[in-house]
C-alpha cells in the first residue's frame, strides 16, 4: 500500500511550484539576450554538426567548456527555427528542477518543517546567487545547472545506494565539469557528505570521480595554463571595481592578497549578501550619505539568518548532535569554503550560486531548531522579531526578482534595437547572408516582444527591489 504524501510536503510542493512559476512568466516575457548570447547562437548555427561543437574550442583557450557550447548547438537544432521556444524551455526546465530539488531536499513532514521550509524557499529565491542565474541565459545558463547537478549529489549522496546511484553520480560529476569550472562543487558535495557519514555513494565511485576530478585539474591547471595566464576577468575589490589590466598592474601575476580578498567576499556574499561582485555596495552607499532600502533590507534579513544558523551550529557542537541537521550544516559550511575558493579569481555573484543553495538548507535547519525547541516569554518576544523582520525581508527580496526580471526584459529588448549597427560598428557583424538572416530574424523576434517600460512603474521600486548592479 503506497503511504499518502503528507500535507505539509504538498504545501511545500505547491508554494515551490508558485514560485518557480512567477519566474517562469517572467522568463517567458523576456527576449533572448544578445550580448553574451548572439556569439554562441551564431557559432551554433555555423557548426556543421555536435561533434564539430564539442571538440570546437578544445585546447584553443583556458575554459574547458565543451558540453555548453555542445547544449547550445543542441538546443539551436532541435528548435526547428523556434529558437526562443528551445532556450527558454530549457532554461524554465531546469528552474523548475532546482526548487523541486530543493524542496525534496528538506523532507518536510509537520507543520514546523512547512513553516522552516516557507522560510528557506522565500532565502533560496531572494538570495542575490539566484537572480543572476534566473536571469541571465548564454543562451544557456550554465551556472543554473551546476547548481541543480549539486542539488542532485545532496540526493544522491543520502540515498540509500545502489550501482545506478554511483553511475548517477559520475555521470552528472562528467557532465558538470564540461559545462564549467564549478562542476568541481559535485565531487565537494559528494565526498562532503561521505566524510559526513552518507554512504548513498560508493566509495570505489567516489575513487573513480576523484581520478577524474585530477585529470580535470590537470588539463585545466597544467596543461591549458599559457592560456590561463592570458586570460582574465573584471572583479570588485572593496570600493571599486577593476578592470582586468588594473588588476594585474596593481597585483601583478600569481596569487595576491587580490585572491584572498575573492575568496573572503564571496564567503561575506553569501552570509551577509555583501560585498556584490567584491564591491562593498552598502559602505560605498553610506559614505555617499544615500543607502536605499534595498540595501537595508538585505543586509537585515542576511544578518538575521547567518546569526539563526550560527546559534544552529554552535548548539548542535556543544550538545554533541548528530543527525540529517547537523549534516546538512556542516554540508553548508564545506560548500560555501570551496565555492568560495573557486571564486579565488574574481568574484561574482553567478559562481557562487551552489553556496547559495545549501545555504537556504542551512537557514531551513536553523529556523525548524528554533521552533522545535520551548523558549521563555522574552526569548520568544525577541526571536519572533528576528524571524518577522527577516521573513518580511526575504519576502520583500523574493518579489523583487520578479521586478528585476521585468527591467531585465526591457533592457534586453532595447540591446536588440541596435543591431546591425552596433555590430558593424565593432566589425563583427556576419558576412554571410545565412547568419545575416538568422540575427535579424532574432532581432525582429526580440522587437516584436510586448515588454513594461521600467519608467511606467512607481520609482520608489528603484529603491526597495534589487537592481542589476553590473
Amino acid at each position: 500500500m503506497i503511504s499518502a504524501v503528507p500535507a505539509p510536503r504538498l504545501f511545500a510542493y505547491a508554494s515551490a511550484a508558485i514560485l518557480a512559476a512567477s519566474l517562469a512568466y517572467g522568463l517567458l516575457h523576456m527576449p533572448l539576450q544578445f550580448h553574451d548570447a548572439l556569439d554562441e547562437m551564431m557559432a551554433a548555427q555555423r557548426s556543421p554538426s555536435l561533434r564539430a561543437s564539442f571538440t570546437s574550442t578544445f585546447g584553443e583557450t583556458s575554459y574547458f567548456r565543451l558540453l555548453r557550447i555542445t547544449e547550445t548547438k543542441f538546443f539551436f537544432d532541435v528548435s526547428g527555427g523556434h529558437y526562443f521556444a528551445s532556450y527558454k524551455a530549457f532554461h524554465i526546465a531546469v528552474v523548475a528542477a532546482a526548487f523541486v530539488l530543493l524542496t525534496g531536499y528538506l523532507r518536510v513532514a509537520t507543520g514546523i518543517d512547512l513553516a522552516a521550509a516557507l522560510f528557506a524557499l522565500a532565502v533560496f529565491t531572494g538570495l542575490h546567487t539566484l537572480v543572476p542565474i534566473v536571469k541571465e541565459a548564454y543562451p544557456v545558463n550554465h551556472y543554473l545547472q551546476i547548481m541543480v547537478f549539486s542539488l542532485a549529489a545532496a540526493h544522491v549522496a543520502r540515498s540509500r545506494g545502489g550501482w545506478w546511484i554511483d553511475a548517477a553520480a559520475i555521470v552528472m560529476y562528467i557532465a558538470g565539469s564540461l559545462l564549467l569550472e564549478s562542476g568541481v562543487l559535485i565531487w565537494v558535495v559528494i565526498a562532503a557528505s561521505r566524510l559526513l557519514g552518507r554512504r548513498g555513494v560508493s566509495d570505489r565511485a567516489i575513487a573513480l570521480m576523484t581520478l577524474l576530478l585530477a585529470g580535470y585539474l590537470f588539463v585545466r591547471f597544467v596543461w591549458l595554463l599559457p592560456n590561463l595566464r592570458a586570460m582574465g576577468n573584471a572583479s570588485g575589490y572593496f570600493f571599486e571595481r577593476l578592470e582586468v589590466a588594473q588588476i594585474r598592474e596593481r597585483f601583478g601575476p600569481g596569487l595576491t592578497r587580490f585572491n584572498v580578498y575573492n575568496v573572503l567576499a564571496s564567503i561575506a556574499s553569501v552570509l551577509f549578501s555583501e560585498p556584490r561582485a567584491g564591491v562593498f555596495l552598502f559602505a560605498k552607499a553610506w559614505s555617499m550619505g544615500d543607502v536605499p532600502p534595498r540595501m537595508w533590507i538585505s543586509i537585515a534579513s542576511s544578518a538575521i539568518t547567518t546569526a539563526l544558523i550560527g546559534v544552529a551550529v554552535w548548539r548542535r557542537w556543544v550538545n554533541r548532535t548528530m543527525d540529517d541537521g547537523s549534516t546538512d550544516l556542516a554540508l553548508f559550511m564545506a560548500v560555501l569554503c570551496a565555492n568560495a575558493v573557486a571564486s579565488y579569481a574574481y568574484t561574482k555573484d553567478d559562481i557562487i550560486s551552489v553556496a547559495g543553495a545549501f545555504y537556504a538548507v542551512a537557514a531551513f535547519w536553523a529556523v525548524r531548531d528554533l521552533l522545535s525547541r520551548p523558549h521563555r516569554v522574552v526569548a520568544s518576544v525577541v526571536l519572533g522579531a528576528a524571524l518577522l523582520i527577516a521573513g518580511s525581508g526575504w519576502s520583500i527580496r523574493t518579489v523583487g526578482v520578479n521586478y528585476l526580471l521585468r527591467t531585465q526584459a526591457f533592457a534586453i529588448r532595447n540591446d536588440w534595437a541596435w543591431v546591425p549597427d552596433e555590430m558593424q560598428r565593432h566589425g563583427t557583424w556576419p558576412t554571410e547572408p545565412s547568419t545575416q538572416r538568422f540575427v535579424i530574424g532574432l532581432r525582429d523576434s526580440a522587437l516584436a516582444m510586448p515588454v513594461v517600460n521600467p519608467w511606467f512603474v512607481p520609482r520608489w521600486m528603484d529603491r526597495v527591489f534589487d537592481v542589476d548592479y553590473f
